[in-house]
């Protein structure tokens, strides 16, 4: 047995060196982790404190445990009650349909009730779990993980579902929702924009460092200017149960993702729209390297991460258009699969 490793983890780390008169929020909390914005430029400390005041409007909107958000009165609902929501719930509902349908349902913030019964809920966090939940929970909850049960009303901004106990969780886009909002907020600054390992280097190169999922340090280095990068891994939030890693990325069977011999277990997807790299690096672990193909359709890159699980050995794979630096030990590994 061994408890859940902290989620406040730092998924990419940053190399960013800006010249001149520089203001800087430092970290604040947001979603449960960590954000840090620096700014170049003209009143820049006065657009740090609307940036803060956005990022706070959109979590108490969609959070999943304050107890006056639009989600949790949604979750809290009974069948055919209409619950008044706000305008990025809004948007967020409209964009997580989108993704849901193409992405094949492997984005799903209908998967909530599964991450709650798999102790990886806000609630269940740090709790210590010595055994996987049965399978017939399991299968009964997979019924009601479906985004169709939740129907919205855009004229009268409301969401209603058909299951009492249907739940939404917005965490898989949250934070690539707010990086495209805060984007709208710095279009006339230099700025390095960091949402829980959400990064946006904007009117600026950087260099983000991609975190090894399995080892200390990082696993490489990608240039960036005004693209966001999204990371999703399976060594952020997870359990160990005799010798099994379980991670909170729950896949469309109901059990966690990344549990066979060759697992993706860290997608880091870049591109213009957060909200996008946000969803598909959820997707591309869920549904696999053949479907993640897909994204450069979509106009999108990927740096993959797998692992072979019976040789412990890590490989890489890129998708797109990507500047990426390998480290040594990454470098030796690279292999097509």
């Amino acid at each position: 047995m061994k408890k859940l490793k902290p989620f406040l983890v730092i998924l990419v780390a940053l190399i960013f060196i800006m010249s001149g008169c520089t203001a800087s929020s430092g970290e604040n909390l947001i979603f449960g982790s960590f954000y840090s914005i620096q700014l170049k430029g003209v009143s820049a400390r006065s657009a740090l404190k609307k940036i803060h005041k956005t990022l706070v409007e959109i979590e108490n909107q969609i959070s999943t445990v304050i107890e006056t958000s639009d989600v949790y009165k949604i979750n809290q609902a009974k069948v055919g009650e209409p619950v008044k929501i706000g305008k990025h719930t809004l948007e967020l509902f409209k964009a997580s349909m989108e993704l849901y349908e193409l992405t094949d349902k492997a984005f799903n913030p209908a998967v909530y009730p599964l991450v709650e019964l798999w102790s990886f809920s806000p609630d269940k966090l740090y709790n210590e779990v010595e055994e996987i939940p049965p399978h017939e929970d399991i299968i009964e909850l997979l019924q009601i993980a479906q985004m169709e049960l939740f129907q919205l009303d855009e004229e009268s901004q409301t969401i209603t579902k058909s299951h009492d106990n249907a739940k939404l969780d917005f965490g898989g886009i949250a934070k690539g929702y707010a990086i495209d909002k805060v984007k709208e907020l710095v279009k006339d600054y230099q700025a390095l924009i960091n949402i829980g390992g959400d990064i946006l280097p904007y009117s600026r190169k950087a260099n983000i460092g991609v975190t090894h999922p399995r080892e200390n340090g990082l696993f490489g280095v990608v240039n960036l200017k005004d693209l966001i990068i999204s990371t999703s891994g399976d060594y952020e939030r997870y359990y160990i149960i005799d010798g099994t890693r379980y991670s909170h990325i729950i896949g469309k069977n109901g059990y966690p993702a990344s549990l066979n011999e060759f697992d993706i277990i860290s997608a880091s997807v870049i591109g213009e729209k957060g909200m996008y790299c946000d969803a598909l690096a959820t997707a591309i672990i869920v549904s696999g390297l053949d479907w993640a193909e897909n994204i450069e359709q979509l106009g999108y890159s990927a740096l993959v991460i797998i692992q072979n699980t019976t040789k412990g050995e890590e490989y890489y794979n890129i998708i797109g258009d990507i500047q990426f630096e390998p480290s040594r030990s990454a470098y030796r590994k690279n292999i097509n699969l």
